[in-house]
Parts: C-alpha cells; structure tokens; sequence
C-alpha cells in the first residue's frame, strides 16, 4: 500500500482476514474495517455512532486482532450466526479476555486495559451493524447495557483521571539527557569518523580479486611500514581465535594465535593469507609482533576528550573490533532518537517520518539569533500516510539530526528515513547497557537506573518541565524557555500542527500546576500561614474575600458574577506568579 507511515512494522503493514474461518463473518469484519479508515464514506457518514475520525492502521490493525479472538471464542462456544449472540456471549467474553486464571482455577489477575479493548469491539458491531450487508447482531442487542467500554471495563477507575503515561522520574530523565548529550555533542564526530574508516575500508577488501601469493617482498615491506610507525599488527575477535582453534589451524600457544594474518593479505593485495605462506613468513611476523604488538582495527590512537562528570580527561573509546564499531553507531543513533523525543515532543509515528534532508536552511531573525525547523509529517489524526508538518526545534536538536543524517553515510538519497525503525525498547535498553557499562563509566557518564523509557514517556516529561518550569538538569544545560519558545514559536507558524497539540497539553498541565499552587498557599492561609514578598498583599486580600463568601448563607444565582469576578480573578493572579512574580515566605511553597 502506498503512502503508508514509515513508523509501521512490517506485520502492521497489511489486514489478514484469512485466519476468520466464518466467509459471511469475514465480510462482516471486512466492512467493519473499511468503515473505520473511510469514516466520510457516504454509507458510513448517517451512522449515528460511528467514528467521525480516520483510524489508523495501527488501530485497524488491533482492532482486527481483536475480532479475530471474538470470532473465534463465539465459535468455541457452538454460534454459527451473529445473530444468536446475546448479552451473556458478551459479558462472559470479556470476562475470559481480562481474567487470568491460575493453575488451581481461582482468577489471579484481571486487567481492566484488556477488557476495554474486548469491549471495544463487541460495541463496536453493534454501532455498525446498519452498514453490515451480511451477518449482524439482532437490532434489539444493546451490550452491556450500553455502557463504554472505558467506562464498563473499570479502565476509567483505574486511570482515575489521570494521564495513565506518567512522566519520567528525575533519577531517570537527568542522567539519561545528560548521557544523550555527551554521546551526541562530545562522542559523535569521532565516532562518524571511525564509521567513514570502516565503510572506505570495506569498499577497498570488496574490490580485491587477487587470490596467488603477492611475493614475500609486499608482506615485508607492509611489516617495516608497521614497525617504522609504530602501528599494531591487527586482532582477531575471541569468536575467530576459537573458531581458528578448533580447526586446527592456530595452536594455543603460538604468539601469533590472536594476529588477524587474512587483514595483513589484504593490505597486500590478496583476498585471503594461505597457511603454506606461514613458515617462511612467521620470523618477520613475530619480530614485528614483538616490536608493536596487536590490537582491534578501529579506534587506535583515539583521541582524548573531557569525561562527562568533569574529572580530567580519557581517550573516547579503546581500540574497537567491528562488531563494537557497528554498536557504538547504533548507541549515537539510539541518542539521536532520544534527543528528538526528549527535547522536541515528537511521537512515536512522527519520528519515523524525518528523513535525509528534512532540516530547513535555519532562519537569521535577528543578529546572530537562527531559529532551526525541521520538515516532517503529522500522523494522529489525520488520514493515511499523514499531512506535511514543521517543527521549530533548538540548535540542540537540529544537530541530532545532523548527526543522524551524517551515520547514513555518503550515499544517503534525500528521503532516506532516519529512525526506522524507530528507537524500542530493545534498543534503549542496550543504550541504557553501554551507559552503565565499563565503557560508559570510563567516560564519566552517571548509571541509568531502571525505568520504561519511551516517546510517549518522554513526550509527557517535557510537557511537565516546560509547563512546571522546574530546576534540574533540563533547564540548567539547554535553557528551558528556548525549548519554550520553540515550542510557542511551531505553534504560532502553524497553529493546527503538530506543536500546536503539544502546547495545549502544556498549558493544561500548566493550568493543573497553578490550581495545586494556589490551593496549598489558601491551606497555609486557612492555617494561619500569611504569604509574604511581591504580590501577598492582593492574594491575602483575595483569600479574605473568599472566606467571607464562603460564609454567605446562599448560593443564590445573584452572587454568581461575583463568583465568576472571583475566580477570574484568581486566574490573573496565579498567571503573573507562574511568570515569575511568585510570593516567597513560608507560606509560600516554590515548586
């Protein structure tokens, strides 16, 4: 399918039906879908509880799955016709979808998440079963008595009005940001340089075709170069040494048992060191040996860098075989990634779709002042494949992607994604591994402690940070108001894009913040606490009135523009405190 979201997994990629057995309930499904991605469709638009929304195929995809499971437990259960499902089928079907049940038969989980998404669909037949051509519920069949299923399944109790993604701890975000931006500003231009290295080398191995003996003559004049430089012989991994080992072909303890002979051939020109060339060569090569030693081919002479916790300075990395070259670029793209989630707010579906050339030339809108967009595409919401979108992002985050683009190589066409697939778990977590490792401790960073790490997790911690404005790292190494104002600045160039979304979760969160201020300086109040520094004066004279209200035997309609001057009021006031105009004193309780 063309135009689809680069974000998507292969297996999301396209809708099976086969596995529905049923051919006139695989119709059923199959108009059930379509239904959901053409929402505008003229049979579909005078649905009176269909969805008015384009449903991705991500949702399609899951909400298949589900009918899937349905269709198949109403056949275990004898139904052969839609029409025989009752609300009992409908009940005890949720019931198996969310109850574990253990090895002595007693229920020892339940998940409310699980028997929303079954509920989901079982509401959602009944919905469409006016566009159905074939097969339907009875029209008389109202499941579960027409509740949600959010509302139905206990999801909403458990979510308690609360944003179920919750925003990293501190203990997590600090030393993972301070780790993305070592990796990014300090590690990347060697690392990339060491990436060039490889590829230049591994295009030169590709082009050999020699296969006899070059003359003993290149070896020595390869092994004088060595010892004149001072450049090691080179390693074979652990892996290779074994396998050489076993195969007879090296004895354990020969001196040259570890020295890669086959990179020394190619250096001559030759695809491949024969062992009949050995004895004539082993004097030369074990005189050189002794002389410079061996090590892996990459990273040598690696230049010195300022360790991440400030104390004193280390080479960047030890020598590297491939393997450790190939991920320690997988680490820098896996903190790229990060760095856009963490610092930008981009989802998960909108970080797949930046590719090769999406930064924007930066913009001088004043004397050494740039403003940096990115070009990409908004996904939620909106129909299949996504609308065309720009961010405005910090210096910070336009040179992620910089780097990004430079670990695709030379050859990188424009329109190469960047992050596909795009950061996991999987991939964080070996992130969080090299971080915590020797290597990472080498070089200063702080450990990681363990905690679910994810862009929506991210996403949710900088809407905090920005709407809360607390200290701590974030603000102390990129200065939260330039992400602020970055922020504001995406929105105000496109106010239906994707920042536009971003900054009104932010000022809900911003809202939520002021009422929790404004609601414990009253308690200290009530409590005998006085406010005290700029501003108390209007808030003591605020919470008074209040009081003697609150004191008021009526709550008659009359009083309600007084109610209504009141909490205007009260507004204004916590927005000049939340700028920076705050009480101070022991009433008074800083974020």
């Amino acid at each position: 399918m063309i135009g689809l979201p680069a974000y998507l997994r292969p297996n999301q990629r396209a809708l099976d039906f086969t596995p529905i057995t049923n051919r006139e309930w695989r119709l059923t499904a199959k108009e059930y879908i379509a239904a959901l991605m053409a929402p505008r469709h003229d049979a579909v638009r005078d649905l009176a509880h269909a969805e008015r929304t384009v449903q991705t195929l991500t949702t399609c995809h899951g909400k298949l799955s589900e009918l899937i499971r349905w269709f198949k437990w109403l056949m275990d259960q004898g139904i052969t016709d839609l029409g025989e499902v009752t609300s009992y089928h409908c009940t005890a079907y949720v019931d198996f979808r969310g109850e574990r049940i253990g090895d002595d038969g007693e229920v020892v989980a339940d998940s409310p998440s699980t028997r929303a998404v079954a509920m989901g669909t079982v509401i959602g037949l009944a919905q469409y079963r006016e566009l159905f051509t074939g097969l339907r519920f009875r029209d008389d069949l109202h499941p579960f008595n027409g509740a949600s299923a959010a509302a139905g399944s206990g999801r909403t109790a458990e979510l308690a009005g609360a944003n179920k993604v919750q925003p990293l701890p501190s203990e997590v975000q600090q030393p993972l940001l301070a780790a993305v931006l070592y990796v990014i500003q300090t590690l990347a231009p060697h690392i990339l340089r060491e990436a060039e290295a490889k590829r230049v080398r591994q295009a030169a191995d590709r082009s050999i075709a020699a296969t006899t003996h070059p003359g003993l003559g290149a070896f020595l004049r390869n092994l004088e170069r060595r010892i004149e430089s001072e450049e090691p012989l080179e390693l074979m991994t652990q892996d290779s040494v074994k396998a050489a080992r076993v195969r007879r072909l090296r004895e354990e303890h020969d001196p040259l048992a570890a020295v890669s002979l086959s990179a020394l051939a190619r250096e001559c020109g030759i695809r491949q060191f024969r062992g009949a060339w050995l004895p004539e060569l082993r004097p030369h090569l074990e005189r050189a040996h002794a002389l410079v030693g061996a090590c892996a081919p990459y990273g040598r002479n690696a230049a010195e860098v300022e360790r991440a916790d400030g104390q004193g300075h280390v080479t960047w990395t030890q020598p590297l075989f491939s393997l450790d070259l190939k991920f320690l670029v997988g680490f820098l793209a896996t903190a790229c990634g990060l760095a856009l989630a963490a610092l930008v707010g981009m989802r998960h579906c909108e970080l797949g779709e930046l590719v090769v050339g999406c930064r924007q030339p930066p913009q001088e809108i004043a004397p050494g002042l740039f403003r940096y967009r990115l070009a990409g595409k908004l996904i939620k919401g909106q129909p299949l494949g996504g609308v065309r979108d720009e961010w405005v992002v910090t210096r910070e985050v336009y040179e992620a992607i910089e780097v990004a683009e430079q670990l695709l190589g030379p050859d990188a066409a424009p329109g190469t994604s960047l992050f596909h697939p795009v950061f996991c778990d999987t991939t964080y977590q070996n992130f969080r591994t090299w971080v915590n490792g020797p290597a990472g401790q080498r070089l200063g960073l702080t450990p990681i402690p363990e905690g679910a790490v994810t862009p929506r997790a991210l996403r949710r911690t900088l809407a905090v940070e920005i709407a809360y404005r607390p200290g701590g790292l974030l603000a102390a190494k990129l200065q939260l108001k330039h992400l602020s104002v970055a922020t504001t600045e995406g929105y105000a160039a496109r106010p239906g894009g994707a920042q536009a979304k971003f900054l009104a979760e932010i000022n809900e969160l911003e809202e939520e913040r002021n009422i929790g201020i404004l609601t414990d300086v009253y308690r200290d109040y009530q409590s005998g606490i006085m406010p005290s520094g700029p501003g108390a004066r209007d808030l003591i004279s605020l919470f008074t009135s209040v009081d003697g209200r609150l004191h008021e035997p009526t709550h008659h309609p009359c009083h309600r523009p007084v109610w209504e001057e009141s909490r205007e009021t009260a507004q204004v006031f916590i927005g000049v405190s939340a700028a920076g105009r705050r009480p101070s004193g022991p009433g008074w309780k800083s974020a």
